[in-house]
């Protein structure tokens, strides 16, 4: 759809009108007085295959049976279709010469929420670079959010923010965004990724009479366009070409092999880095006395450990999923665990194995902003590795010894609260 679409500031909202016709009148009217650009509808008034709420010099995009989602666009926007589904409606908008992919969804209380959450990971892994705002009514809680505890699907949520990257917009401080003679609750959702935080700006939740049992929230998109951040390597192991990576390194080798090389300047460089060697040991000292020979690491225990780790979690810095670390044991174990014991053998830990992406998250019931965010460390899954192989053998030897306090019951195989209870209620 052709358009014009430069201005200095992109209105959105989102609004749940729960079927109702009321409801999508008031939109209607909303929408025309506020000039929005673009609006997100949950569980539309559908008759006779017209969306309700849709005003004059707008287009209404949605499924044609029985649609739970609808997007209300301004049709001087320049936008392409690239899903549409009853429960999902995705769009790709260019604003001020700037792409966004605007994903519109709705996760029902009485449905599990996992196929939607598969729905959200595969948009944002067909789109890695992409700008995303999600918005929806995903029927969770959470204290990301709101000043309310976390249930299940708000942890389902939370996962994938984590994992995919992602942002929440809310303020746990504003008003509930549904409300009704059974109570108050913060399940309507804005999530966006890969968006600048000077971009958006003013998301409210308004207190105006909807018609619905949800509020209407909105927000802007302002500022000109800039550079995009850098944005950290993704690894996808579906994408890796594992074959014809490995046959493309044996023919640079072969090929490097057969390239004379002249040894005057082979004889330069390893003076120079010996020189460099014998400096840095020179100011190491490291005292071998009443060292006590530590045992290997095992293939077998390398890979027990490296099948006990949760799949798809995010990954660290370095973008290696645990996908790609698993592969790249399988291709060559005996260097993986090599490598992994020369660490051990030195007493030495990869400064990049400790270099962490930290993801913020918002906390609830925080006035100043830089208190309003819980931060989440993602660390490099090597290390994890590394550090879980330690941990198992220090373990082993701690209960092996007896050295653990027999009421210790935290962080123990087999023990918990419930056993400690149980001793004190005796």
């Amino acid at each position: 759809m052709a358009g014009t679409s430069h201005r200095l500031c992109f209105s959105c909202g989102l609004i749940n009108v729960n079927h109702a016709r009321v409801a999508s009148d008031l939109l209607e009217n909303d929408i025309l007085k506020r000039n929005y650009d673009l609006v997100c509808i949950n569980e539309p008034y559908f008759y006779q295959n017209t969306i309700g709420g849709c005003p004059k010099g707008y287009l209404q995009i949605a499924f044609n049976l029985e649609p739970r989602v609808a997007i209300i666009i301004k049709s001087t926007l320049n936008f392409i279709k690239i899903e549409v589904e009853r429960d999902m409606a995705v769009l790709s908008v260019i604003w001020n010469d700037m792409e966004y992919i605007i994903v519109n969804i709705y996760c029902s209380p009485s449905e599990n929420l996992d196929s939607q959450i598969l729905k959200l990971e595969t948009i944002c892994n067909r789109f890695p670079n992409h700008r995303i705002i999600i918005m929806g009514d995903f029927n969770a809680k959470s204290s990301a959010w709101s000043p309310r505890p976390t249930d299940e699907r708000g942890k389902s949520v939370l996962e994938i923010v984590n994992k995919m990257d992602l942002f929440i917009e809310n303020n746990g401080d504003s008003l509930a965004t549904y409300s009704s003679e059974k109570g108050e609750s913060w399940i309507d959702i804005t999530i966006t990724k890969n968006i600048e935080r000077n971009l958006v700006d003013n998301w409210c939740v308004h207190s105006e009479i909807t018609g619905s049992d949800h509020r209407l929230i909105t927000f802007t998109l302002c500022g000109k366009r800039t550079n995009q951040s850098k944005n950290r390597l993704a690894w996808k192991i579906e994408n890796m070409k594992l074959l014809e990576f490995k046959i493309e390194i044996s023919r640079l080798v072969r090929e490097f092999k057969g390239k004379s090389l002249i040894q005057g300047n082979l004889d330069l460089m390893l003076r120079y880095f010996c020189e460099k060697l014998y400096r840095v040991c020179d100011n190491v000292e490291i005292n071998f006395e009443e060292r006590e020979e530590y045992p290997a690491f095992t293939l077998d225990e390398v890979e027990m450990c490296i099948d006990k780790m949760k799949k798809g979690k995010a990954p660290g810095e370095d973008g290696f999923t645990l996908g790609i670390i698993k592969e790249i044991y399988l291709a060559d174990p005996v260097w993986f665990v090599e490598t992994l014991n020369n660490c051990l053998n030195f007493g030495y830990f990869p400064g990049l194995w400790k270099e962490s992406r930290i993801v913020l998250i918002p906390k609830a019931n925080k006035d100043l902003p830089n208190e309003s965010y819980r931060p989440i460390c993602l660390l490099a899954i090597w290390g994890k590795i590394l550090v879980k192989l330690m941990t198992q053998r220090l373990v082993v030897f701690l209960e092996t010894n007896n050295l653990l306090d027999r009421r210790q019951y935290g962080f123990r195989e087999g023990k918990g609260t419930l056993i400690a209870l149980k001793e004190v209620s005796l």
